[in-house]
């Protein structure tokens, strides 16, 4: 089983989820039809990411390293605490525009934030791949 249907059952077994959720998730990864509200790749066409790394100062490794493929990014998007997106939100981080920019396919470095917190710096960076 691939570590992505992995992952999606875990999500559904913690109750992160509903199987309203899994199902659609598991259809788009799965690839063979387009889930309602999931962006999906053709098959057989290289499968683009949207990469999130969170590293504080004097990190060795990102505290956060997140790869979601693209299209699993509606579902993925939807997932998001409304506390945590309005976090998001305050440092910058425009999650509707996000997704429109993936949409029009855009590629590359999409947001990069650095702020101050107590203990040093952290740093936000946010891209296709």
């Amino acid at each position: 089983m691939s570590e992505e249907r992995m992952r999606i059952l875990k999500m559904l077994e913690e109750g992160k989820i509903s199987a309203d959720d899994a199902a659609k998730l598991l259809a788009a990864v799965e690839g063979g039809t387009k889930a309602k509200g999931v962006i999906c790749c053709a098959p057989g066409t290289a499968r683009k990411v949207l990469h999130v790394e969170i590293q504080g100062e004097g990190d060795e490794k990102p505290r956060v390293n997140v790869n979601v493929p693209l299209e699993l990014i509606r579902v993925a998007m939807s997932l998001i605490p409304k506390d945590a997106r309005a976090k998001m939100e305050a440092k910058g981080i425009d999650l509707d525009n996000i997704t429109q920019m993936i949409e029009d396919g855009v590629e590359g470095k999409i947001v990069e934030v650095e702020h101050e917190k107590k203990n040093g710096k952290e740093r936000i960076v946010v891209e296709i791949e």
